[in-house]
């Protein structure tokens, strides 16, 4: 299995709709640009120069200018991948979900609602993994480039033994161990970290693309066309997937970073009745899924997830310092879904002590827009403060909160 690595390999992923997520379809997109424009457009091709195109676009647009592409869906991605059995965890980033995998000399195949893999070189593999453990973490923290790892579980507990991985097959793992192929019953293995090969990144603006049943591919987006997306996962990995199975691309981009990827410069938290939780990097206060409530007067409510923001409660302020010099700071801020109708504050951007944006927010009315000049700023500070009803459901979510460079 080592020289299977080596070589330039073709991995080809094929996406299938299951009925458990046959809502998967060609709906319009949601596009937003790094000049703050957003549009909404079906996108029916992408070009080898990153170019979009669709019926609503009618002005150039490249990959290098959009934040985000994504439809409107109602999916926990979350849920769906932990209700998976297998995660096959990216070298370069990213994790697919999978009901089953086998590995032989052509390479990683996989069975799953969304998506099937055939044929995926084992260099583009990290891991895979049956069951989360602390010992799988430190495996992957641990991983070298000249051993394979399988953790085990023992009488005495998981335990890792490293070797060459010679594959899966008939409910076994194969490892050459100390020169001697042992076969580890599938039953028993809980994860199998590979060597890492340190496969090339490929060359182009990294993508990452969010499918409809949780999985996250971290690649370069080559073109779509005929209604399937290649993206590249390394300068030797090449795989396709069906554009009706992708819920979201997010452009990685140097004039873009959100606030939930930066550490805070400081933190303040401090409640009155409500319990005191600590704020959250792309979650809500309560670990959910970011999740805020549209047209909530209209009598047609909508639930609309964010994979991106700050979670917070009142009393608390958390300061972001601005070090490359981002010109705008952007957010939609809502109370989340999760409280059932509670919750009134007060939500303000502060920078120096001077106060550049202020909304009362109420988990009966819509969320806001907040779309800021931070030009020469050292750093902002978001504070959520109690209104009526003291602190109690003041679950505020800061989705998609981002720093941006528009000039």
């Amino acid at each position: 299995m080592r020289t299977l690595r080596r070589p330039i390999l073709l991995a080809i992923l094929w996406i299938v709709l299951y009925p458990a997520v046959s809502n998967a379809d060609d709906s319009p997109f949601n596009i937003a640009l790094l000049d703050g424009s957003k549009f909404t457009s079906a996108i029916t091709s992408i070009d080898g120069d990153g170019n979009l195109n669709g019926p609503q676009i009618d002005r150039p647009v490249q990959l290098q200018d959009v934040i985000a592409i994504e439809r409107d869906r109602s999916e926990t991605a979350a849920q769906e991948l932990r209700r998976t059995q297998v995660q096959v965890r990216l070298a370069r980033g990213g994790r697919i979900a999978c009901r089953s995998v086998s590995v032989d000399d052509n390479g990683l195949l996989a069975e799953s609602d969304i998506p099937i893999l055939e044929a995926l070189p084992l260099e583009a593999i990290q891991a895979i993994i049956f069951r989360e453990s602390e010992t799988a973490a430190r495996a992957i923290a641990e991983r070298s480039g000249d051993k394979d790892t399988v953790v085990v579980e023992t009488e005495d507990g998981l335990k890792m033994v490293s070797g060459v991985f010679e594959g899966i097959a008939d409910s076994k793992v194969g490892l050459n161990f100390k020169g001697k192929s042992r076969k580890i019953g599938l039953e028993k293995t809980t994860a199998i970290i590979l060597a890492d090969l340190k496969p090339p990144a490929a060359e182009g603006t990294l993508s990452v693309i969010e499918m409809v049943d949780g999985s996250k591919i971290h690649g370069v987006v080559a073109e779509l066309a005929q209604d399937e997306l290649v993206v590249l996962l390394s300068a030797s990995t090449k795989i396709s997937l069906p554009f009706a199975s992708v819920k979201r691309i997010e452009i990685q981009s140097e004039n873009l970073v959100y606030l939930s990827a930066l550490n805070p410069r400081s933190v303040e938290q401090k409640t009155i009745f409500a319990f005191q939780r600590t704020w959250q990097a792309d979650a809500s206060i309560e670990s959910n899924p970011i999740s805020l409530a549209f047209n909530v007067t209209g009598g047609n409510r909508i639930v609309k997830q964010f994979a991106k923001g700050v979670g917070m409660q009142s009393w608390s302020r958390i300061e972001f310092a601005n070090e490359k010099g981002y010109t705008r700071f952007q957010a939609t801020v809502g109370i989340d879904a999760e409280t059932r109708g509670r919750g009134d504050c007060v939500a303000e951007v502060v920078s120096d002590g001077i106060t550049i944006w202020s909304q009362r927010i109420s988990a009966l009315e819509e969320p806001v827009e907040v779309d800021v000049d931070v030009s020469g700023m050292d750093s902002i500070a978001l504070i959520v403060k109690p209104g009526e009803g003291f602190d109690l459901g003041d679950h505020v979510d800061w989705a998609n909160a981002r720093f941006l460079k528009t000039d």
